[in-house]
């Protein structure tokens, strides 16, 4: 089996669960266990979804293990997984100009901080600079508005100044013109190349699962912010500089072939475990189809956009899945590309269920774990396909996508039919189900969903979003949810700033209009 693709913004983490090393010259690859974990998932949630839901992970996992092995038994298959050097080299490369800029930035706001102080702080005083992307200055109130933007249109020419009136202070925002003009006053040099870089890092820093990697971590000894008296701080600052330099090296696409073989001659093979193969070659078509590639793929990163798929082994129903196979990469509209999904992932399940005997059977409960039930009339899983038409970067794509997923997106919606703000909506707005945890930790309180008896639980998020591309390049996000048991609902609690928390089996849940429903 030869099957070639691209990853859309991979991030695949390495020994420092970075997707590069600026020291070692190293940018990570996805490799063979990358794609046997994710074959592996959708393995088990098939096979779940054969036996109506109503199965545990420990039996799922024995069925599994009798293709794809196990630390008691050998798998059927073998895999390899080759990545375009070529590109890798021009992701690293990027890794360096990324720490170069940063490092060239220090500088010259240092040099500014000083400068300004000497010369200005009688204007304004600086409170902070703040070095991630993009950068930040933080003023206490101006006692001269109109000579403090004069001053600051010396520096930077054009400046975006935000007031912040509840704390009496100012925040200058600097644009890709402002760094160049900064980076040429105090290193005397041109440093038009840097722009472009600093445009890239000012959007995947407002991506918000990219912005929660560029956070400070204080337990490592980072400092993100340039103070008043910087020197003893400014190797924490350069540690945090060089993690997020790396944490930022992500590339817009990476082009990848994996080849899946045979570990013994088909001859030598059962009949039972030839139907098991086939079966678990659509499944792993499937898994290609809906998943990712390394991290944060239920956000969109590391979709997977195929591009060839030859599979030698001969069999009519195998054929007939790589004919919807290539069905849905051949989908024009939305509502084809969901048509022709729920037809391959229901010749999946069925030939799953044939090769492993297993009776069919509808789900009546909610189930146990993950399930996939090629059902359009089931509650218990959903898809749906929006079609994208003013988009044309992956990017802006990821940085939507992660937008949706903030329960601050979804308060912004929620207007009743005329208009009408509903005030304090966040109990309502079930984001529980996008992944645990999701609380926000201030100096004496805690806010967002909590686990009765102050239990760490960690959760992902069972609702999924990929960016699709059709075989002529047209985007589409395909977004479906698993529902299940596995969740701890009876001891999840969302908790508001100085109150107790509640109980989410009591809150009445309210959609974008603002109905409540139980």
């Amino acid at each position: 089996m030869h099957i070639e693709l691209e990853l859309i913004y991979p991030r695949v983490g390495g020994y420092n669960a970075r997707p590069c090393s600026v020291r070692l010259r190293m940018y990570e690859p996805p490799r063979a266990t990358e794609v046997k974990a994710l074959w592996r998932w959708w393995m088990r949630v098939v096979l779940a979804g054969a036996y109506g839901g109503q199965v545990s992970y420990s039996k799922v996992d024995e069925k599994v293990s009798e293709v794809l092995g196990s630390t008691k038994s050998s798998s059927l298959l073998s895999m390899a997984v080759k990545a375009d050097k070529g590109q890798f080299e021009e992701a690293i490369k990027r890794a360096e100009k990324i720490r170069k800029l940063f490092d060239d930035s220090l500088s010259a706001l240092n040099g500014f901080r000083e400068d300004w102080r000497r010369n200005h702080g009688r204007v304004a005083t600086i409170k902070y600079i703040e070095l991630q992307p993009p950068f930040r200055i933080r003023y206490f109130q101006p006692r001269q508005k109109d000579e403090f933007q004069r001053k600051l249109g010396e520096y930077f020419g054009d400046v975006k100044v935000r007031v912040i009136k509840r704390k009496k202070e100012v925040e200058v925002e600097l644009s890709k013109s402002n760094v160049r003009k900064l980076l040429e006053r105090y290193l005397r040099r041109n440093s038009k190349a840097y722009e472009d870089l600093y445009e890239f890092l000012r959007s995947v820093s407002d991506v918000p699962r990219v912005r929660l990697a560029l956070f400070k971590r204080d337990e490592e000894g980072e400092v993100d912010k340039v103070e008043r008296y910087p020197r003893e701080e400014i190797h924490r600052v350069k540690k945090y500089l060089e993690r997020i330099s790396e944490e930022l090296a992500l590339r817009e696409g990476l082009n990848v072939t994996i080849r899946v073989y045979l570990s013994k001659p088909l001859n030598t093979l059962s009949k039972q475990e030839q139907e098991k193969l086939k079966a678990a070659i659509a499944v792993l078509l499937l898994a290609l189809a809906l998943g990712g590639l390394g991290s944060m793929t239920r956000r969109g990163f590391g979709s997977v956009n195929l591009k060839n798929v030859k599979v030698k082994l001969c069999d009519k129903r195998l054929d007939e899945i790589l004919r919807k196979f290539d069905d849905v990469l051949n989908a024009a509209s939305k509502d084809d590309l969901k048509s022709r999904l729920w037809d391959l992932m229901r010749a999946t399940s069925d030939l799953v269920r044939d090769a492993y005997g297993i009776e069919k059977r509808e789900a009546k409960s909610i189930p146990k774990v993950p399930s996939l039930l090629p059902d359009s009339d089931s509650e218990f899983f959903r898809l749906e396909v929006c079609e994208v038409e003013h988009v044309t970067d992956d990017l802006k794509l990821l940085l939507h996508i992660g937008n949706a997923c903030l329960k601050s997106s979804w308060k912004k919606k929620s207007y009743r039919g005329e208009g009408g703000y509903i005030k304090k909506p966040g109990s309502r707005l079930h984001t529980w189900i996008l992944g645990l945890p999701r609380s926000v930790k201030g100096k004496r309180d805690i806010s967002g969903y909590i686990i009765a008896g102050k239990e760490e639980v960690r959760r992902p998020s069972s609702i999924h979003l990929k960016i699709f591309k059709n075989r002529q390049g047209k985007r589409f996000v395909i977004i479906y949810g698993f529902l299940s048991e596995d969740w701890p609902l009876n001891k999840l609690l969302h908790k508001s700033w100085g109150k107790e928390g509640n109980r989410i089996r009591k809150l009445e849940i309210r959609d974008r209009h603002g109905d409540e429903h139980k």
